[in-house]
């Protein structure tokens, strides 16, 4: 997965968000999604979120989940 397609699935849960909180149905895949969906809208937008995260910092060079600790004084 590429950061295009992980931004482009973000975006379609955050305007399920959007939608919902109107009190609108939303349609991501053929799931329908209502207010009632918030939970997993939630989750969905973190996990996706945190994906692109990744993708980004994988396109700066950086490996995800490593930090690089200094001990010089």
């Amino acid at each position: 997965m590429n950061l295009t397609e992980a931004q482009a699935i973000l975006n379609k849960w955050i305007a399920a968000d959007t939608a919902t909180q109107k009190g609108q149905s939303y349609s991501i895949d053929g799931l329908s999604l209502t207010r009632t969906d918030a939970d997993q809208i939630t989750n969905k937008i973190d996990y996706w979120q945190s994906k692109v995260n990744e993708l980004i910092d994988l396109a700066n060079g950086s490996q995800p989940g490593v930090a690089i600790a200094s001990f010089n004084h």
